[in-house]
């Protein structure tokens, strides 16, 4: 219910940002400007994925399935096993980004160009 409403407050907020260039003497002020790129992508982008946050936590992600249990239904098994491959990757890809600062920070070239 918080992503719903937020998705509403988001919605509010895209419609506010897009009452100024509305105005025909500001529109041609803001032509070409970062409040009118800012207002693009807000309104688009993260509305949008918002939404599909929205969408996936009440269609597909908690579908009902309880949290903060050790074992879950058997129904929900193929759903625990992609959340929990998919933490795995995280965490390989969070050491893979360590390891390639720890040796791009040890290497010569880069200590001389700092």
């Amino acid at each position: 219910m918080l992503f719903a409403v937020g998705s509403i407050f988001l919605f509010t907020i895209w419609g506010l940002t897009g009452i100024v260039p509305a105005n025909s003497g500001l529109d041609i002020a803001l032509y070409d400007t970062y409040y009118v790129v800012a207002h693009f992508h807000y309104a688009l982008s993260v509305r949008a994925f918002f939404s599909l946050f929205v969408g996936f936590h009440y269609w597909v992600g908690l579908s009902g399935m309880p949290r903060c249990i050790p074992d879950c239904p058997d129904a929900y098994l193929g759903w625990n096993a992609l959340s929990s491959s998919g933490s795995y990757i995280s965490v390989v890809g969070i050491c893979h980004f360590f390891v390639v600062v720890t040796i791009t920070s040890s290497r010569s070239s880069f200590k001389d160009a700092l």
